[in-house]
């Protein structure tokens, strides 16, 4: 199977763009995970984020697609959510994927919930760069997309990483409402507005406060939506 039919492909149905991140035990992700604590929605266990060979011993490949936002009306709610669960959507793209390639594979679909990192893997997968606000951005349609992973032990050279950085204008740290977003990419969940309106967990009235001034009922796009780089005139 060609590498390059497969992205094809994926663009054709629907991906903005699509690469392949090495299948290997990411151990410089070790410190940066440790650094960061504990954080919600996320397995504890650090080693089953680096270890793509604890989800699939044989693997040779993990194929990365981005999917564009798709528009939804509804208010109160963040971009990515607004047209309901996308999970469904990406999965059901990345079945499509499968089928193209074919039988005599094996296949493990990520979308999100899965334990391996998936920022990073569209990152090694050269599909875009980081930003100030920890989220990736990619060439046409900022950091406006889900991504979606396919595991597979078909054996796919795998891209390079994307060598540029956001423009550092520091415009979501200063328009963060919570003041989670800090210098040299640090993040404190517990201050952040889409954390807060997602968790079961207790809030604080200094949280609350957060959600208040938010006025948003699940997830939040403030550092997104002022960073330049999700303007129109982003593009290739």
């Amino acid at each position: 199977m060609n590498k390059q039919d497969i992205i094809n492909y994926a663009k054709s149905i629907g991906a903005n763009n699509c690469g392949v991140a090495p299948f290997k035990n990411y151990d410089e992700l070790m410190p940066v995970l440790q650094k960061r604590g504990e954080v919600p929605f996320v397995r504890k266990d650090i080693n089953q984020r680096i270890n793509p060979f604890m989800l699939m011993a044989e693997g040779q490949s993990i194929i990365v697609c981005l999917f564009p936002y798709m528009k939804g009306d509804a208010s109160g709610v963040a971009k990515y959510a607004k047209n309901g669960d996308y999970h469904p959507y990406v999965k059901e793209k990345l079945n499509e994927i499968c089928k193209y390639i074919g039988t005599g594979y094996k296949y493990k679909l990520l979308v999100d919930t899965g334990t391996l990192c998936d920022r990073y893997l569209a990152y090694l997968a050269g599909l875009g760069f980081y930003g100030l606000n920890n989220l990736l951005y990619a060439d046409g349609i900022g950091s406006r997309f889900y991504i979606g992973s396919i595991l597979t032990d078909l054996k796919l050279e795998a891209d390079k990483p994307v060598n540029k950085t956001c423009q550092m204008c520091k415009k979501c740290i200063s328009n963060c409402i919570g003041g989670a977003l800090g210098e040299n990419y640090s993040f404190d969940f517990a201050k952040c507005a889409s954390y807060l309106t997602q968790t079961k967990q207790e809030l604080s009235k200094q949280q609350q406060k957060i959600i208040e001034k938010s006025g948003l009922t699940l997830g939040c796009d403030i550092c997104a939506d002022v960073c330049p780089l999700n303007g129109e005139e982003y593009a290739d």
